[in-house]
C-alpha cells in the first residue's frame, strides 16, 4: 500500500455525485416543491457489452453538499451542459431531484463554457501539458475487492510498454500526457487498497463510494488538491451486482474530475478520462444517414472500443487541437474541384518523420464535417488490423456529439455524397501515404456564418515576488459555423511595465476547434508591491477583436502580525482567537498555530480550538500569518495555558520575528 503524509492541509471542495435509482425510492416519500440552484455535472455510464451508454444529469450545489441526481419525466433540456450554471424546481426525493422545470436564463448566463470547451483549460494543443491523475483502489465490505493490484494497474497507466499514458502521448504527438509522480516521492500516483464502508451488493451509489474512498486517503496523508482527476479502481463488474456497468466518467469537467473504473480492461482508463477531457463515443454509421448503428462500433479509436492500443480516432484528434498545432497537418478541401494528396498515416509522428497531411476534411450539407485519415499498424499505438492500411471516412458535428465512423476504404474504393459535392478515392500505398484524390465543387461561404472567437486566460490572476515569473494559457475557440473555412487568429498583450512573451504569435483554427498559447510575464525586482493589470486580447481578418484581462500582484512585505492572541477553557477543549492579520497586495493565505514551539494547525480563519490537551500540563501559544506570495509575518503575543480538570489559566506576552519567506 503506497501512502504518503501530505504537507499542506487540503483545500478541496468535493462534487459527489449519486448513483441513486428514481424506482428505489419509497411511494410516500415525503416531498416538496423546491427550488435548487448550482453546477450541472454530467457522467457517463458505459456497460461491458457495449450495448448501451448512458447519460445521467447532476446538479452540485457547492459548499461541498452532495450534489442530487436530476430526473426528467422526458428528454434533458438541451442547455445541460457540463459546468453551466441553473435554477431547478420540483420535488426532491433525497439525493434524487424530480425536476418540473430549469431556468433556462440561469443556464446559459451562468455557463461560461460548452460541452467541448469545458475541457481542462490545459488539454488543447499549445504545448507539452502534463494533466495530474491519482488513482485509488476501493476495496468493500464482505472481501469485495478492487480488481487490480498497484504494481498491475501502475503498469498500466504508466509503466508498460503500452500504457494509458503512452497512449495519450502518442496520439496528441507528445502535446498531453498524464503525470506519473505529482507528488513526487518517486512511484506511480496509484494508492490503496482502501477499504471503504459500502456494500456492493445492496446499491450502485458510486459516488458515495469515491466520497468515502476519498476521505480515506486524506485520512492517510494524501494530499487529493494536487490532483485534476480521481480515478477509482473497483471490484470487478461481476461483483457490482447492483451496478452493471464497467466505467463511470464525469464529461467535460475541466481540473475537477472523477473516473470509475470496475474491468481489467486497461484501455479503460484511457476512455473514461476521455470522457473528462470531453469526447464522446465512437460509433459507426455505414449508411451516412446520421443515426449510430453501433455507439461503439468503431474500434479504430479507445472512444469505440476499449480492448484495443489504438490511437484516438481522426475527429477525436481535431476536437481536442492535437492536429491544429501543426500547420499544414490538416486540409479543408471543399470546393477544390479536383486535386490530389499524399495522406501521412495518423499514427506517423508529426514531431519528428513529416508525415505531411494526415487530415482533410469538408463540409457536409447534413451538418458538421467529413474527417478523411489515413491509418496502420506502425508503432506501438499501430490501428487495430481491420482498420490498417485503409482510408477512414468519419462524420462528426463537433461538441457533444458522438463521432461516425461510415467506412474503411480498401484500394480501388471510392466514397462520395452528391449532396455535399463531394467524393474521395483511395488509389495505392506508398510507404506510410496513401494516395488519393478529391473532388469537391462545395461552396462552403455559402452556408459560413461568422462568429467572434472565445480568449479565455487561466489563471486569471497570481501572487510572487518581485523579480518573479508568471506563466497564464491563453485559450482560443474559433467560434464560427461549421461551414466556415479555418481562420488565422492573431495574439498580443499588452503589460504595461512588466516585460511579456507569447509562445505563439498566431493560431490557425478550424470552426469548433480549440487551441491554447502560453503568456510568460516577467516582473524585476525593481517593481513596486502592487496589482499590475494586463491584457491580452485576439483578433483575425474575419473577427472583431476579443480581449481577456488578468492581473499580477506583486508581494514583496509579509503580513502584519496577528494581535490580541487570547484563549478560554470551554468542555475541555481551550479556545483561541486573535486579531486577523492585514497584507496590502496578495492578502493573507492562512494562519499557522504554534503550541510550544511546534506548528500544529493552519486556518483560513483566526480561530482555532486545540481538543489536544493533557490535565496537568502547560502550554504556550502563538500565531503567525501567511500571505498568498509565502512570506510569514512576524509571530503574535504567546498565549499561557495550564490545562487541569477543573480548567486552567492563560496569560500574554509579546513575540516576534523577524519577516521571512515560506
Amino acid at each position: 500500500m503506497k501512502f504518503k503524509k501530505a504537507l499542506l492541509p487540503l483545500r478541496l471542495a468535493f462534487i459527489t455525485l449519486t448513483g441513486i435509482s428514481t424506482a428505489a425510492l419509497a411511494a410516500n416519500d415525503a416531498a416538496n416543491n423546491e427550488v435548487m440552484t448550482g453546477t450541472v455535472e454530467v457522467v457517463h455510464i458505459d456497460y461491458p457489452d457495449h450495448s448501451k451508454g448512458e447519460y445521467q444529469y447532476f446538479l452540485n450545489p457547492g459548499n461541498r453538499q452532495v450534489p442530487v441526481r436530476m430526473d426528467f419525466s422526458g428528454l434533458p433540456p438541451n442547455n445541460l451542459v457540463p459546468g453551466a450554471k441553473i435554477s431547478i424546481k420540483g420535488q426532491s426525493h433525497g439525493r434524487v431531484f424530480q425536476v418540473e422545470s430549469v431556468d433556462a436564463q440561469a443556464s446559459t448566463s451562468g455557463s461560461t463554457t460548452d460541452s467541448q470547451s469545458t475541457v481542462g483549460s490545459d488539454a488543447f494543443a499549445g504545448g507539452t501539458i502534463q494533466r495530474k491523475a491519482i488513482t485509488l483502489l476501493v476495496n468493500m465490505k464482505n472481501g469485495v475487492n478492487s480488481a487490480g493490484t498497484v504494481a498491475v494497474i501502475s503498469g498500466a497507466l504508466y509503466d508498460n510498454t503500452k500504457s494509458m499514458t503512452g497512449q495519450y502521448e502518442a496520439s496528441s504527438n507528445g502535446q498531453l500526457g498524464f503525470a506519473r509522480d505529482t507528488d513526487g516521492d518517486g512511484q506511480a500516483d496509484v494508492f490503496g487498497p482502501f477499504t471503504i464502508n459500502a456494500d456492493a451488493t445492496t446499491s450502485c451509489d458510486f459516488y458515495d463510494w469515491a466520497y468515502k474512498a476519498e476521505a480515506a486517503a486524506e485520512a492517510a496523508g494524501i494530499d487529493l488538491s494536487q490532483y485534476q482527476h480521481k480515478v477509482f479502481a473497483l471490484p470487478h463488474y461481476s461483483q457490482l451486482t447492483q451496478c452493471g456497468w464497467a466505467g463511470v466518467g464525469n464529461l467535460s469537467c475541466g481540473d475537477s474530475c472523477r473516473a470509475w473504473v470496475a474491468s481489467s480492461w486497461s484501455g479503460l482508463y484511457s476512455h473514461e478520462l476521455g470522457h473528462n477531457l470531453s469526447m464522446h463515443h465512437a460509433g459507426t454509421d455505414s449508411d451516412n444517414n446520421g443515426a449510430l448503428e453501433s455507439e461503439y462500433g468503431d474500434a479504430s479509436g479507445i472512444m469505440g472500443s476499449p480492448a484495443y492500443w489504438n490511437q484516438f480516432n481522426a475527429p477525436h484528434q481535431s476536437q481536442m487541437g492535437w492536429l491544429a498545432a501543426f500547420p499544414g497537418s490538416t486540409a479543408d478541401v471543399s470546393g477544390v474541384g479536383s486535386n490530389s494528396y499524399s495522406l501521412g498515416a495518423l499514427e506517423l509522428d508529426q514531431r519528428s518523420e513529416n508525415p505531411g497531411i494526415q487530415l482533410l476534411t469538408h463540409p457536409r450539407t447534413s451538418g458538421g464535417n467529413y474527417y478523411i485519415s489515413f491509418r496502420q499498424t506502425i508503432g506501438s499505438y499501430g490501428v487495430k488490423s481491420d482498420y490498417a492500411n485503409k482510408i477512414s471516412v468519419h462524420s462528426f458535428a463537433g461538441g457533444s456529439n458522438k463521432t461516425h465512423l461510415i467506412k474503411a476504404l480498401a484500394i480501388g474504393e471510392q466514397f462520395s455524397d452528391a449532396n455535399s459535392s463531394f467524393s474521395v478515392s483511395f488509389h495505392g500505398i506508398n510507404g506510410n501515404f496513401a494516395d488519393v484524390s478529391v473532388t469537391s465543387n462545395f461552396d462552403s461561404s455559402i452556408n459560413c456564418s461568422a462568429s467572434n472567437p472565445s480568449l479565455s486566460l487561466s489563471p486569471a490572476s497570481q501572487s510572487g515576488l518581485p523579480g518573479d515569473q508568471f506563466s497564464y494559457t491563453l485559450t482560443v475557440k474559433n467560434n464560427d459555423s461549421v461551414d466556415c473555412a479555418s481562420s488565422s487568429f492573431n495574439l498580443a498583450a499588452a503589460t504595461g511595465s512588466l516585460v511579456s512573451s507569447l509562445s505563439k504569435s498566431s493560431l490557425s483554427l478550424a470552426p469548433g476547434a480549440s487551441a491554447n498559447a502560453v503568456l510568460t510575464i516577467n516582473s524585476s525586482t525593481t517593481n513596486s508591491d502592487g496589482n499590475y493589470k494586463f491584457t491580452s486580447s485576439v483578433v483575425s481578418s474575419k473577427h472583431s477583436e476579443i480581449s481577456s484581462s488578468g492581473s499580477v500582484a506583486l508581494d514583496g512585505t509579509a503580513p502584519t502580525a496577528p494581535a490580541n492572541l487570547n484563549g478560554s477553557a470551554k468542555r475541555k477543549a481551550l479556545n483561541l482567537s486573535w486579531s486577523a492579520s492585514s497584507d496590502a497586495v496578495s492578502g493573507v493565505a492562512y494562519y499557522r498555530v504554534f503550541r510550544n514551539g511546534l506548528e500544529v494547525a493552519q486556518r483560513n480563519t483566526p480561530d482555532y480550538s486545540d481538543r489536544d490537551l493533557v490535565s496537568g500540563s502547560s502550554y504556550s501559544y502563538y500565531v503567525d500569518a501567511v500571505d498568498h506570495a509565502g512570506h510569514i509575518s512576524t509571530a503574535s503575543n504567546t498565549f499561557a495555558y495550564a490545562a487541569s480538570s477543573g480548567g486552567g489559566s492563560g496569560g500574554g506576552g509579546k513575540g516576534g520575528g523577524k519577516p521571512s519567506k515560506k
